[in-house]
């Protein structure tokens, strides 16, 4: 699948969640997501631990957000089941948060179903700065890099007999990590310099992400289709 047709994808998911503001279109997209990011997996061939993340990251990003809800929401409510808790409370504060899980998973499932270097190669065909389409690479990059670079600053300090534990992760994980990671950026600046990608002028990719008419007709279509959905709900 092309990234931009997974994200396309995504935005039209955001705009019927947000637009129609109803529990059961939240639950729609969260289980159409999972399916979608399932597919995915399973078309280009990948490991299908990959769709786990999915409802696993969810999950971990929606659980502050929900805690959140339950604070804000729960006691003010008018049907008291226990003290500082309401019914029709924890009600709004499910919806609330259902509805977030629903938008923060089709990003979720839209991510997994592509490499970043295919991200990286869609946005420069699409016309879009070179220099915009390495930020946004780079970006998708920086956790995976990062969880590299701790493992091995890790092992480092095992093999010299050093913990980790405690404070000491400040001066032997935290300030290496950071200077790793400050050092990649200025090198890859230097190369960056180098190849020219901040200059002004066309470029050619030389293997790019396979797409078709049928994919960039859906593309275009799918955030258009769905503001008609919304628009027609309110309208009827």
């Amino acid at each position: 699948m092309h990234p931009l047709t997974s994200l396309s994808l995504a935005a039209g998911a955001w705009i019927l969640v947000v637009g129609i503001n109803s529990f059961w279109v939240s639950v729609a997209c969260i289980l159409l997501a999972w399916g979608y990011a399932a597919a995915a997996t399973v078309w280009e061939g990948s490991p299908l631990r990959r769709v786990s993340r999915v409802p696993l990251w969810g999950a971990a990003l929606s659980a502050p957000v929900a805690a959140s809800m339950i604070l804000i929401h729960a006691p003010h409510g008018q049907h008291r089941v226990a003290p500082l808790l309401t019914s029709d409370g924890l009600l709004v504060a499910a919806e609330l948060t259902v509805r977030f899980l629903a938008l923060v998973t089709v990003v979720l499932a839209a991510t997994v179903s592509f490499r970043v270097a295919d991200l990286a190669k869609a946005l420069q065909t699409a016309k879009v700065p070179a220099s915009l389409g390495y930020v946004v690479g780079a970006t998708l990059h920086l956790a995976p890099e990062a969880r590299a670079s701790i493992r091995r600053i890790r092992e480092a300090n095992a093999l010299a007999g050093r913990s980790t534990r405690g404070w000491a992760i400040f001066p032997r994980v935290v300030v290496p990590l950071m200077t790793t990671l400050m050092v990649r950026a200025a090198h890859s600046a230097e190369t960056l310099e180098t190849l020219g990608v901040g200059r002004k002028g066309p470029r050619t990719v030389l293997c790019p992400v396979p797409d078709s008419g049928a994919q960039r007709l859906i593309r275009w279509l799918a955030p258009w289709v769905c503001v008609a959905v919304v628009a027609g709900g309110y309208l009827l």
